[in-house]
C-alpha cells in the first residue's frame, strides 16, 4: 500500500527543479499558477520513478524505496527555500504474495485473468476455497440509477445463507468492506463482488475493503462476468488469495517556506 507524501508532494508541485518562484501573497492564484511548469513535474516524475525502478520497483510506504522518495522530496524543497519536518503515523500495510487465481470447476470448468475477469480487493483474506456459490440479494437486471443494489448490505440479506459458499453480491449503497464482513459473518469462505451495471458501472470493480478485515478471499468483477455467474445453476468455484495485513509506521513530511 503506497502512502502519499501529502504536504510534500503538494510543495514539490509548486517547487520547480529550476529556479523556485515564490508567491508573495497567498490570495494571488495567479503566481501559484505561473509557478507550475509541466516540465518540471516531468522530471520530478522521471526522478520519483528512477528511484522506484531503483528499489525493485517498489516506493510503497514503509520500503526502502519510500524513505528514498522521501529525501528526494525534502532536498527539493530544501533547495526551493522551504523547511521541512516529517511526522510519523501509524498504518496496515497490505501485501498480495502471490498472484491470486478465479476459477470455475462446475459446470463448464474456466480459468479466469486476473487483471480482466477480476482483482483482488485491497485487505482481502488469504485462502483457498473450493466452494458453491450463493447469490444474495442481487438486482437483475440492474435498476436505473447508481446504488440502487444494496446487495450484502444488511446482515438480513445472508438469511438462510449456507454455511461454507462463496458469496457473490453486487456493487451498491455501501462499502465494499461491509458486504464482506457481512458474509464472512454468516459462513462465507470468500466474497465476489460486481459492478452495478448502470452505465459507467460495468468494468472490473477494483476496491478497498477499507477498515474492515473480513478474513476471507474477496474479488471484485465486472458486471458482464458477475450477471452471467449469477444465472449459473449449480456454479462452483475456486479461490486463491496469498496476502499479508501487517501494522506498520510510515511518515509524510510537511513544508512551510522559509522565513528570509
Amino acid at each position: 500500500m503506497a502512502v502519499v507524501l501529502a504536504c510534500a508532494m503538494l510543495a514539490l508541485v509548486f517547487a520547480p527543479s529550476s529556479e523556485a518562484k515564490k508567491p508573495k501573497k497567498k490570495s494571488d492564484a495567479s503566481r501559484l499558477r505561473q509557478a507550475v511548469d509541466a516540465e518540471d513535474i516531468k522530471e520530478h516524475l522521471k526522478d520519483l520513478q528512477d528511484i522506484a525502478l531503483a528499489h525493485e520497483g517498489n516506493r510503497a510506504s514503509g520500503q526502502p524505496g519510500y524513505d528514498a522518495s522521501v529525501d528526494y522530496v525534502e532536498d527539493v524543497l530544501d533547495d526551493a527555500g522551504y523547511d521541512t519536518t516529517r511526522q510519523e503515523f501509524d498504518f496496515d500495510a497490505f501485501d498480495v504474495n502471490a498472484p491470486t487465481e478465479l476459477e470455475q470447476v462446475a459446470p463448464n470448468p474456466t480459468v479466469y485473468e486476473e487483471g480482466t475477469h477480476f482483482l483482488i480487493m485491497d485487505y482481502s483474506g488469504s485462502g483457498s476455497p473450493t466452494a458453491n456459490v450463493t447469490n444474495v440479494d442481487l438486482v437483475l437486471p440492474p435498476g436505473p440509477t447508481a446504488n440502487t443494489s444494496t446487495s450484502g448490505c444488511e446482515a438480513s440479506d445472508f438469511a438462510g445463507f449456507p454455511t461454507g459458499n462463496i458469496a457473490l453480491m453486487q456493487r451498491g449503497s455501501c462499502d465494499f468492506g461491509l458486504k464482506a464482513a457481512n458474509a464472512a459473518a454468516a459462513g462465507a469462505v470468500g466474497a465476489i463482488i460486481f459492478n452495478e451495471g448502470q452505465p459507467g458501472r460495468t468494468d472490473t470493480v477494483a476496491g478497498t475493503l477499507g477498515d474492515f478485515r473480513p478474513g476471507i478471499p474477496t474479488v471484485g468483477m465486472p458486471f458482464a462476468l458477475g450477471s452471467q455467474l449469477a444465472g449459473t445453476a449449480g456454479l462452483r468455484l475456486r479461490m486463491f488469495t496469498n496476502t499479508t495485513i501487517t501494522p506498520s509506521t510510515t511518515l509524510f513530511t510537511c513544508a512551510s517556506l522559509r522565513s528570509k
